[in-house]
């Protein structure tokens, strides 16, 4: 993959090459990443398989092109109701973008989907949850305070980066 800065007269290619090496020699292939993602909409999951595949195809080829070969598991993804999703693990992080509401015909039904939402994290207390929203009750629909919360624009609608943080995982020995 090429970036625009590489067009630059001052961008250094040797420098470049040393940096990428010294970050994928970083990389621990030793460590089980397992995703899964899920939709309602069965198009947002097959949308979501093919940006997967992809993704996966290219960070491979990145790798290989410094010299590292490792396997990338591929995502799972399943098409499920928020409120019918369990844990396949005893802990890990779930992101979400759920409805803003910008619509009129979803702003009625905010109240419910986001204490849904608080009802499922309450329920995954060894997990940490991240919620991208630009509606204003997240906290108190969900019946839960964020640990920090961020503002950041999508597009131009402001919203907010809500990081409910669970436990912090046991020191791993080097």
């Amino acid at each position: 993959r090429r970036f625009a800065i590489e067009n630059l007269p001052f961008f250094d290619e040797e420098r470049a090459k040393i940096l990428r090496k010294k970050e994928a020699e970083q990389i621990r292939p030793d460590v089980e990443v397992r995703i899964t993602g899920s939709d309602i909409d069965e198009k947002a999951v097959e949308r979501a398989k093919k940006n997967a595949e992809y993704a996966c195809v290219m960070a491979g080829r990145a790798l290989k092109s410094i010299g590292i070969s490792t396997h990338i598991q591929r995502p799972d993804f399943i098409q499920a109701d928020f409120k019918d999703l369990s844990a396949p693990y005893d802990e890990g992080l779930i992101l979400c973008n759920p409805p803003y509401g910008e619509r009129l015909e979803e702003k009625k039904d905010l109240p419910l989907l986001y204490k849904t939402i608080g009802d499922r994290f309450k329920s995954l207390d060894s997990w940490s949850a991240f919620i991208i929203s630009s509606y204003e009750k997240v906290e108190e629909d969900m019946g839960i305070k964020a640990t920090k919360n961020r503002k950041i624009y999508n597009g131009m609608i402001k919203t907010y980066y809500y990081q409910f943080m669970g436990p912090k995982p046991p020191k791993q020995n080097k």
